[in-house]
């Protein structure tokens, strides 16, 4: 919920606000917003073979390395204990994560690569 002041009351206020580009910048700071967002930086980095690691192997290799920056994980698939020990080192090396829905169209993106997927500090190997 976001609480904005406008100059009039009504459908007045509700225009004002749609001129000034309001309602963009609310969904903007929404968690769908974000993990898509995410989600196409990943797919920019594995368009032009870059800082990228996708499905269990590959994420957990990055992982032990310290190389994660960002650990996208699946919410169906973050409640297993090697997601839990993967996002435990993340964090320890000053990575962050982001569990991403499975109800929008980020998460079918995830899915797709297998459920987790990282944006990488630097390349492997």
């Amino acid at each position: 919920m976001s609480i904005v002041h406008t100059g009039q009351a009504g459908m007045a206020g509700i225009h004002e606000l749609m001129k000034e580009g309001m309602g963009g910048k609310v969904l903007e700071e929404t968690r769908v917003a974000k993990e898509t967002r995410l989600m196409e930086l990943l797919f920019a980095e594995i368009g032009k073979d870059g800082l990228f690691a996708y499905g269990d192997e590959s994420v957990r290799t990055a992982v032990e390395a310290g190389a994660v920056s960002m650990l996208l994980v699946l919410d169906k698939k973050v409640r297993t204990e090697t997601a839990d020990k993967l996002l435990r080192s993340v964090e320890d090396s000053k990575g962050e994560f982001v569990i991403v829905s499975s109800l929008h169209e980020a998460g079918r993106r995830l899915e797709s690569l297998g459920g987790i997927a990282a944006i990488l500090r630097y390349k492997m190997g």
